[in-house]
């Protein structure tokens, strides 16, 4: 029996040594299947803008005067009629890609990489795509392909609508767990850890609006001025007085410089020129001023009615909220108090609107 088991071994590791290919054949080999790829990936690309206009050349392949639209031309029609239409759809995609990491392996001579577990997953991908397009867009055979349309009809037969939607989820559940190593755990331990982010995110937020803002809305309704002009009546309040430094223990010596003696400037211009021509007076010129009689004032007496003009304060009204309307500052209510010569509008805003 040992015998045996070390021919069999022997003759595993000639046959390896067979088939194993030399270095410039892999680059070959390599860089075949990568350009492949990326002709699948413009075939099937192009087959979704033309597949209709394409429709003749796939029956009429050996006619020369037959000319296709795809990017790839007949070749490029027929592939992406037979992966997309005749396959599995959108799926398609997938075997481009498994062929372009396979000659990207081979061309840069890449080793540990598994390629056939690669290639395992890819298909059980390709095949769940077909069945989940196959299974919800039974109206559009260019996603899930003639291919996972039958596989979707002949499962239904079987296992029903329902029976397919179990399916589909449980594959999804194996892919997860078994190729990416997912766990509920994981799952629970990410949400928890987002969620006390977010927590944290909305404390600070909540701090730092009660340390920098007073929301009430007595407190920070704005007046306007029959000019537009917007005071706030919370602006005092908000304002901080600056504590002053605290004084330390530790004596600070200072240091006298004795100033730079300017030299007496010898003769004075100002006396000088009161000398030669007078003090000057400023009453010249306004000799023949008089003050403005009282008359030009004009008189309220105590208990004279004020005149509304409601015409006025509907316009100044839609004005207000217009102008601050384009700011996205809601109003809840406009308080207008008419005086002699000037009318105050007081504005209480919307509850959650911060005024600063």
């Amino acid at each position: 029996m040992p015998v045996k088991k070390e021919k069999r071994s022997a003759s595993k590791k000639a046959a390896k040594k067979r088939f194993k290919l030399s270095r410039q054949s892999n680059i070959l080999l390599g860089s075949f299947l990568m350009l492949v790829a990326i002709l699948l990936i413009i075939s099937f690309v192009s087959f979704f803008f033309n597949w209709k206009d394409d429709a003749s050349i796939v029956e009429n392949f050996f006619l020369r005067n037959a000319e296709a639209k795809n990017m790839a031309r007949k070749i490029g029609a027929n592939i992406g009629y037979f992966f997309i239409y005749k396959f599995l759809g959108v799926s398609s995609f997938v075997f481009p890609i498994l062929l372009f990491v396979s000659g990207f392996v081979r061309f840069f001579n890449i080793k540990n990489k598994n390629v056939s577990n690669f290639w395992f997953w890819g298909m059980i991908n390709a095949l769940w795509g077909g069945l989940f397009f196959g299974f919800f867009f039974k109206n559009q055979p260019l996603l899930g392909g003639v291919t996972g349309f039958e596989l979707n009809d002949f499962l239904q037969a079987y296992i029903g609508k329902i029976g397919i939607i179990l399916l589909l989820i449980f594959g999804m559940i194996s892919y997860l767990v078994i190729r990416l190593k997912l766990t509920p755990e994981q799952f629970t331990k990410y949400f928890l850890k987002k969620k006390k982010e977010i927590n944290n995110i909305s404390e600070s937020q909540k701090t730092s609006n009660q340390h920098n803002f007073d929301l009430s809305v007595e407190n920070t309704a704005p007046t306007i001025s029959k000019h537009s002009t917007i005071e706030s009546e919370s602006a005092n309040e908000n304002k901080t007085e600056v504590p002053a430094a605290d004084a330390t223990d530790k004596d600070v010596t200072v240091e006298i410089e004795k100033p730079i003696e300017e030299e007496a400037v010898i003769e004075n211009t100002s006396k000088k020129l009161v000398a030669d021509f007078g003090e000057f007076d400023p009453t010249l010129e306004l000799a023949d001023f008089s003050f403005p009689a009282l008359d030009l004032l004009k008189n309220y007496e105590a208990g004279t009615s004020i005149t509304i003009n409601q015409e006025e304060l509907e316009e100044n009204k839609n004005r207000i909220v217009e102008t601050l309307r384009n700011y996205k500052i809601g109003i809840d209510q406009i308080k207008a108090t008419i005086g002699p010569t000037v009318t105050l509008y007081e504005i209480v805003p919307e509850a959650g609107i911060r005024i600063s």
